[in-house]
């Protein structure tokens, strides 16, 4: 019997020491995915005879990508590790927390994490696993995308765990609201990406997997709004991009009520350089414009680049 996609599972738990492998702890529902293992052998190479006659095996690397739904519930821990710092606090007894995700200075991320998927026939557990790359995405009429850049050490054959999935609370277009300079702006589609500039080729003599993977070049977050040209647009973005003016862009969304409050998830980017371009023409309809902006941070802390706020019912990431 084939293998089905839609049986796939992933699931997630986190390391205490980079490389050893855990249970999962976490799991999320996934659109796609590209995680594998790459263990190329090289063929001898010296001339004896008409054809090759020998092999050794190399180094092996691990990586790939995961992409599920955003939602207020259940990727704590992936932000974690993607970003590298969050503190809790209890916002309303027994039934709120907010949760703020900064970046660390020199991209010194947690340990790491242990993936695990299902692909229905059988299961493959992927083990020091770090977040390089954290891409949030999200046109009009759907809901909020999260992909994950992933690098590991290893992968191995499992016996796929049982998935406990969280509550399914997407988060929706309807429900966010789209601020540049402090001003709401009207958009159909956003797009920011973390890259935390990390390397795996940290391979070295007695063994084929690599060393913890480290930072190896600038930390960057970057994106684009995509959305109609619009008469305010000249002075908000256009005259802000030739004036290399710094802007703040937040994208802020408010989800079902929880307590006396409500879900809520915050992206923040207090100073943003317009990147800009010229709306062009290329039939009778509106004209559309996109924004490309990068994030940027100064010597006091990192965290002034970008910072994911949720608000929900999970007391801890």
């Amino acid at each position: 019997m084939p293998a089905k996609g839609f049986k796939t599972t992933l699931g997630y738990g986190e390391e205490s020491t980079y490389g050893t492998p855990v249970a999962s702890s976490k799991w999320n529902e996934i659109l796609s995915e590209s995680l594998k293992l790459t263990d190329e052998p090289i063929i001898k190479p010296s001339m004896r005879g008409a054809t090759q006659r020998g092999f050794f095996q190399s180094i092996k690397t691990v990586g790939g990508s995961v992409e599920i739904e955003a939602m207020y519930e259940g990727m704590l821990k992936l932000l974690k590790h993607a970003l590298g710092s969050v503190a809790t606090v209890e916002t309303e007894a027994a039934t709120r927390w907010t949760h703020t995700f900064t970046l660390v200075a020199n991209a010194a991320l947690p340990t790491g994490l242990t993936f695990e998927l299902g692909r229905d026939l059988q299961g493959w557990r992927y083990h020091g696993c770090k977040i390089n790359e954290l891409t949030l995405s999200q046109e009009v009429a759907d809901t909020l995308k999260l992909a994950l850049g992933i690098l590991g050490e290893d992968e191995e054959k499992v016996t796929a765990g049982a998935a406990t999935y969280p509550t399914e609370r997407l988060i929706p277009f309807h429900q966010g609201i789209l601020k540049i300079a402090t001003v709401a702006t009207d958009a159909q589609g956003f797009e920011v990406t973390l890259n935390n500039g990390l390397t795996a080729e940290r391979h070295k003599f007695g063994g084929r997997l690599t060393k913890e993977p480290a930072a190896n070049d600038f930390r960057t977050v970057t994106g684009s709004i995509s959305k109609d040209f619009e008469t305010a647009d000249i002075a908000a973005l256009y005259d802000k991009w030739v004036a290399g003016t710094e802007v703040a862009i937040q994208l802020d969304y408010t989800g079902p009520v929880l307590g006396a409050g409500n879900y809520k998830f915050t992206i923040d980017m207090p100073r943003c350089v317009l990147m800009g371009d010229v709306p062009t023409v290329s039939g009778p309809g509106l004209v559309p414009l996109t924004i490309p902006y990068q994030a940027i941070y100064d010597e006091t802390g990192a965290a002034d680049a970008f910072k994911v706020t949720v608000v929900n019912g999970e007391s801890a990431a």
